[in-house]
């Protein structure tokens, strides 16, 4: 314990206290003290880090939900609010990955979010040079460093910090959509409730590793759990889900799968949107890969497809790129009702066999000639009928 703190003393002298690597030995300070079961000293750390601007979910989240099972140390709405404002400012590495290059595309337009976007762009890239420049430089044995070379450096690094940060306020006023998207700013408990409705609720997850998480916003209450599952195991029961929804195996629909892969993920706060009819999701990993209507809410032994309770039949369900992207969504200017009705019918094909009478089909009427005004052809034989 003394050298991890003699270290990351050292760390702080030589990167400054809100170096992005001190974040890694605040977490493993932290992740030593949750071993030992020594909340009362992790939470701080903890804290530390969220105050400093520090958003890494892996050991936050242990730690706090840890740290509300110890009486005086942190209240379950203390809990909850840390951890929401560490999910939304945590993104994935392929949410991270996405909006990288979501951010490329902006920056290679014209007009003024282009502009923008251009600029942040070079400020985080030469963070990133000076940033390397400085580890570089406070590497050196002592009779080879140079102060106020370093001290320049660090100068730069905040001055870089307060643009970035008024070019977030500018992008935030004027292109709310983008931000929203590339950017978003964490929404306290209050804000994301002033969005909702009495039937609405905003459902999160985190897949993490070793443990894993569901966030519960309502118009009047909000809760986080922990959930029985990881990555690794819901990595391969999705895929299990996703190779019966397709045409290239025979296998049917794994109900059974469905409602366990449920019973991991919403079951354990079932109760907490019990009565909504609205849900709108953010998930990260592997959640992110399959549709929520496709999961069934109870017990499917004995039961027929269509008779199976999805949870498509309980709510009406959004995904979210981010849960700040709720507020833009509100934001946008209603809609115009449409002056007539319209009744829209679908005719899906599930079986293989009817995929492939279905595709004959569609080749048939390509074939037929657009001048075609002859009476009217039976389309379906004419697509059985041999290939010449």
């Amino acid at each position: 314990m003394p050298l991890f703190k003699r270290a990351l003393a050292i760390s702080e002298k030589a990167l400054g206290p809100n170096h992005p690597d001190i974040a890694l030995w605040l977490d493993n300070l932290a992740v030593l003290y949750e071993a030992q079961a020594r909340y009362d000293d992790a939470l701080p750390i903890v804290r530390q880090k969220i105050k400093r601007g520090f958003f890494s979910s892996d050991p936050t989240f242990r730690v706090l939900m840890g740290s509300q099972k110890w009486p005086g140390l942190i209240d379950r709405a203390e809990s909850f609010d840390d951890s929401y404002k560490v999910l939304q400012a945590s993104p994935s590495s392929a949410a991270a990955e996405a909006v990288k290059k979501l951010a490329q595309r902006f920056a290679a337009g014209s007009g003024e979010l282009a502009e923008l976007a251009r600029k942040d762009q070079d400020l985080a890239a030469e963070a990133e040079r000076l940033d390397m420049g400085l580890i570089a430089a406070a590497s050196k044995a002592p009779n080879e460093r140079d102060k106020r070379a370093e001290e320049e450096m660090r100068n730069r690094l905040a001055e870089i910090a307060s643009e970035k940060a008024k070019l977030s306020d500018v992008l935030a006023e004027r292109f709310s959509d983008y931000v929203a998207l590339a950017n978003p700013k964490p929404l306290t408990v209050k804000e994301t409730q002033d969005l909702l409705d009495d039937d609405e609720a905003v459902v999160a997850f985190d897949i993490g590793e070793k443990k894993s998480y569901a966030w519960v916003v309502t118009k009047t209450a909000s809760d986080w759990v922990e959930i029985p599952t990881d990555t690794k195991t819901l990595d391969e029961e999705i895929k299990k889900l996703r190779q019966s929804l397709t045409f290239e195996t025979d296998e049917p629909f794994d109900a059974t799968l469905s409602y366990t892969v449920y019973q991991q993920t919403f079951g354990p706060i079932a109760d907490k949107i019990a009565g909504k009819t609205r849900l709108s999701v953010f998930a990260n990993e592997a959640l992110t890969s399959i549709p929520f209507s496709i999961l069934i809410s109870s017990d499917s032994q004995g039961k027929k497809l269509k008779d199976e309770d999805w949870l498509i039949k309980s709510y009406a369900i959004t995904i979210l790129p981010s849960i700040y992207s709720l507020k833009t969504i509100r934001a946008q200017v209603a809609t115009s009702e449409a002056k007539k009705p319209m009744v829209a019918f679908a005719d899906p094909v599930f079986s293989k066999e009817a995929h492939e009478e279905a595709k004959g089909e569609q080749v048939a009427r390509r074939s037929l000639s657009s001048f075609y005004r002859g009476s009217e052809l039976d389309i379906r034989s004419l697509a059985e009928s041999p290939k010449r």
